[in-house]
């Protein structure tokens, strides 16, 4: 999360005030500025070079950012990028329960999305 000095406004989609960075500056988080003057904005990723829909609303995408910062930090040790072989992956249901939010999308792209 970018602290409010860092704030900017990318200039595409009309003017994004970003809030979020991908520490490699890989993708972008930020709601638009026409979307400002709204309770609970929708929140934009700039993904691949697009901006696409992430979450509809900024609070939701506040706890996603907590839940994957969670996961990051700590040294990395709850974080792993590899992707589960096919045998373990219909497993996951069995001993893990679906945190209830929406699935969004991956800001690497399409073929890494839905993110749950």
């Amino acid at each position: 999360m970018l602290l409010p000095h860092e704030m900017f406004v990318h200039d595409e989609c009309g003017g994004v005030l970003v809030f979020r960075s991908e520490n490699q500056g890989c993708a972008l988080w930020g709601v638009r500025l026409a979307d400002l003057g709204q309770e609970d904005p929708p929140v934009l990723v700039l993904a691949q070079h697009d901006w696409v829909p992430f979450m509809d609303r900024v609070s939701l995408a506040c706890v996603e950012l907590v839940l994957s910062e969670a996961l990051f930090g700590n040294e990395g040790r709850l974080y792993n990028a590899c992707e589960l072989p096919a045998d373990l992956l219909g497993k996951v249901p069995e001993h893990f329960q679906q945190v209830p939010l929406p699935d969004y999308p991956m800001w690497t792209g399409p073929e890494d999305s839905p993110v749950r």
